[in-house]
């Protein structure tokens, strides 16, 4: 029997699916690698809009606080990590650099900061995973570089500005 439950529960899913999806053509720089994010970040907007209609229909489904239910950015697996520790000073620099013109006064989710920087340096850093850009974000905020709202373990539930 179709239940608001149920509908709820498979869009879950699916977002969870997508946000794995995201990480992995970011990795993998799956070109053209900005509209494949683009498409896919479309994808989780319509799920979203869905489960908003739920919300109203049913409250009770929505997560008592939404940072506790909602899957944070995951850790480098092994591969990722062996790529991220052979980057050069110069290149960190460059990504925080990237990821800082990306951002101006007004708040912006850390996905889409995240998003444009990768699509800017994947030909120079193929298969830097989006949750390493994301440990940068952070990173510059603990610099005081950038402001932030929102938790900053997961790209999608924070927003950052200059």
């Amino acid at each position: 029997m179709v239940t608001p439950e149920s509908i709820h529960e498979l869009l879950s899913a699916a977002s969870a699916r997508l946000d794995a999806a995201m990480s992995q053509v970011s990795e993998l720089a799956l070109a053209p690698i900005g509209a494949n994010l683009h498409r896919i970040a479309r994808a989780t907007r319509a799920i979203e809009d869905v489960q908003r209609e739920i919300y109203r229909l049913r409250p009770d489904l929505l997560p008592a606080t939404a940072l506790e239910d909602l899957a944070l950015d995951g850790p480098l697996d092994e591969a990722a990590r062996a790529r991220v520790d052979a980057l050069q000073p110069a290149q960190l620099e460059l990504i925080d650099r990237t990821l800082l013109a990306g951002c101006d006064r007004q708040f912006r989710k850390v996905a889409f900061v995240v998003g444009r920087a990768i699509c800017e340096l994947a030909p120079q850093l193929p298969g830097i995973p989006d949750v390493f850009y994301a440990m940068r974000v952070a990173h510059l905020v603990e610099l005081g570089q950038l402001e932030a709202i929102g938790d900053l373990r997961s790209m999608r539930r924070s927003e950052v500005r200059r």
